[in-house]
């Protein structure tokens, strides 16, 4: 392991012996004489105890007490009081530091010309008297410039947009392109807005997609094409260290070429009142009450200009050693888009009370079979690069030794929501069968949902192939209304996200637990005969065959899907589950066999030169969809393949899936 472990002197000696002689922190003390944990059930209990909401409250006031951005001094005070938070629990820590290219704003501003100019805000209004550049309403990985053009109105700039304007005569090539935040990507509206021929886009809320918004505050947020990967822009695929080799911004595909920044709904509303021309659909138009036309417009000036600097991030890493050097990964990205007090700041509170109870556990006499690893990622707002860069530095131990990643992100008070790995889900619904939502004073119910990109996750599953889970909560009595804006600080987390912080202790307690079970578990309960029925469906899902005996001949697929491969790979998976599941009750067999071969089983998914087009993505079974940015693509070079009818293309996605099948199924052979 290439991370500098640092000696916690005053808590844990340098061969690891606990010395507990104060409290770790004054709002968040270690409990230092509980019983000995000699039984699951002592174990589960002890931990359970620990998470309290006053030691939350504590956490995100201290965290979340001024906005720190990724690359500055404030962000890098956050780390600093994340590992004195730590540290004074006793845990041993380390840190991975890499150099990225991550370029911070010097000027934004936005003109409007004509018989009355005007020049519309460039920030919100909770940034008054904060003079710091990176606090206006900017967009990471802008392209620097200063356009002067017509405005148009574009709704969400999707493809079918852009061509609802090309049919209504409005012609978007070198025009500024007023787009509204929505069901995609900001990344992918950017490039939508590139291929149509853009010169600059200026985003905004609309109230019909956030109607509890403030309309004084704007979604800060990255433009990185992180669909084509992630990380830092300039070394894809290898870690950011001072001797990587750099690519030049201008050889890489993932920078958005045009100018593009943010304004607040009610700034927008003052520029679609001066834009002219056809009226928009009711499809495309918005809640505000300005009219809404397509434009023309007149014309504005857009003037972006960022800095070109590489600079230095760093994760925080605490490791809890076990008896064996598989690990359960559990991580929370620190930096923000401002105060960050529900994003990301109720993840990261919530895994510092993990790790306060791993800790509690620790003192009490409890060791793991398998190893903890706490990750605090730095700029994942960015683009997911703190995460994506230690995956990268640390793929060699990983590999054979990462059971499972949990990443946890913003906490509200809500339904529990979990993107899952399919081997995973069986055992979140024990954990949380077993975890009482304080909501409903019942058992946690989840909801799975399938795992695209768009936070830590993203590395560990797709490029690594880790079964991850990304926990977060539904729509329920807490809201999260300001997201990515100043709006986001720690009396707004603790009235209106969280009361009270009342939920996430409980959540804490929830995700914590889990990794804990998964990290002593006996037998690993990853079931990958879930996995099997989850690939059947979504082959079934993409078939273009099915029903298609009821079409008429003219609508009959011309690309046919032989499901041969397929279904015999899918034969032998659900054969080699069905045996390591009966492991557990098999006399005579060898679990630690068998353990480590679930350990690695989904590695078997991954390609080894990636995805068609997208080398950085390596798994066959899901990966990120393009056209949305930030959702999942099951089957994604067959799903690829099928969509653009190319029968070549559709044979060789089939033989590499089932190929991957297959690998899997034989990872799992010694479980006999």
């Amino acid at each position: 392991m290439r991370w500098l472990i640092l000696c916690v002197v005053a808590a844990v000696g340098c061969r690891g012996e606990a010395k507990p002689k104060r409290k770790a922190f004054e709002d968040a003390a270690v409990p230092i004489d509980a019983p000995r944990v000699t039984t699951a059930e002592q174990r589960d209990a002890l931990f359970a105890s620990v998470p309290t909401a006053k030691a939350v409250r504590g956490l995100i006031e201290r965290l979340a007490a001024k906005p720190h951005v990724a690359g500055t001094k404030a962000n890098e005070d956050v780390a600093k009081e994340i590992m004195r938070t730590l540290g004074r629990m006793g845990w041993k820590l380390g840190t991975a530091q890499y150099g990225v290219y991550m370029p911070l704003p010097k000027r934004l501003a936005i003109h409007v010309r004509g018989d009355k100019p005007f020049e519309l805000a460039v920030t919100e209004a909770a940034a008054a008297g904060e003079s710091a550049p990176e606090l206006l309403a900017w967009n990471a990985y802008s392209a620097s410039g200063t356009v002067s053009a017509p405005v148009v109105y574009a709704s969400y700039g999707r493809a079918t947009d852009f061509a609802a304007l090309k049919q209504a005569g409005v012609d978007v090539k070198g025009k500024v392109a007023l787009l509204r935040y929505g069901p995609l990507y900001r990344g992918a509206q950017v490039a939508s807005a590139e291929r149509a021929g853009a010169a600059a886009v200026i985003f905004y809320v609309d109230p019909e997609d956030e109607p509890t918004r403030p309309r004084d505050t704007v979604q800060r947020g990255t433009a990185l094409y992180y669909w084509q990967y992630p990380g830092d822009p300039l070394t894809p695929g290898v870690p950011a260290s001072p001797d990587a080799p750099r690519k030049r911004p201008a050889q890489v595909d993932v920078l958005p070429k045009i100018p593009v920044l943010n304004v607040t709904a009610d700034e927008a509303a003052k520029l679609l009142a001066v834009i002219t021309g056809p009226q928009a659909s009711p499809e495309l138009a918005g809640g505000l009450a300005a009219p809404y036309h397509l434009g023309p417009g007149p014309v504005i000036e857009v003037a972006v200009e960022l800095d070109t600097e590489t600079r230095p991030i760093r994760n925080v890493i605490a490791i809890f050693d076990g008896k064996s050097p598989h690990a359960v990964v559990l991580g929370n990205h620190y930096d923000a888009w401002g105060y960050g007090a529900v994003d990301p700041h109720s993840g990261t509170a919530a895994l510092i009370e993990i790790a306060r109870g791993l800790r509690a556990l620790q003192l009490a006499g409890w060791r793991p079979r398998r190893t903890i690893i706490i990750g605090f990622w730095d700029a994942e707002e960015m683009g997911m690069i703190g995460s994506t860069e230690w995956v990268e530095d640390q793929a060699a131990m990983l590999a054979p030794n990462a059971v499972a990643y949990f990443n946890i992100d913003s906490i509200k008070a809500g339904p529990l929501v979990v993107g899952a790995s399919p081997a995973l889900r069986e055992h979140v619904r024990a954990c949380a069968h077993d975890s009482v939502d304080p909501a409903t004073g019942k058992p946690f119910e989840p909801a799975f949902e399938e795992l695209g990109i768009g936070s830590d996750w993203t590395a560990f599953l797709h490029h690594a192939g880790i079964a991850s889970l990304q926990w977060r909560t539904g729509k329920g009595t807490g809201t999260f209304d300001v997201w990515h804006s100043l709006r986001d600080d720690a009396t707004y987390a603790g009235t209106k996200a969280d009361p009270d912080f009342a939920f996430i202790p409980a959540f804490a307690k929830l995700v914590g637990g889990c990794a804990v079970r998964l990290a002593d578990a006996e037998y690993l309960p990853l079931r990958y005969s879930e996995t099997a029925t989850w690939l059947a469906d979504a082959i079934t899902a993409l078939d273009p065959d099915a029903g298609s005996e009821s079409r008429p001949l003219h609508l009959r697929p011309t690309a046919k899907l032989d499901r041969t491969k397929l279904d015999l790979a899918l034969a032998a998976l659900r054969e080699a589950a069905t045996r390591a599941e009966a492991m557990p009750m098999k006399a005579g067999g060898d679990p630690a066999a068998c353990n480590g071969a679930l350990t690695v089983a989904e590695r078997g998914f991954l390609a080894p030169d990636g995805l068609v087009g997208r080398p950085w993505y390596r798994h066959l079974a899901t990966g990120p969809d393009p056209e949305n940015g930030y959702g999942a693509r099951l089957l994604p070079e067959l799903a690829a393949a099928i969509a653009a009818k190319d029968a070549k293309a559709i044979a060789r996605a089939t033989d590499r899936l089932a190929d991957a099948i297959t690998r899997v199924a034989a990872a799992l052979e010694p479980c006999r």
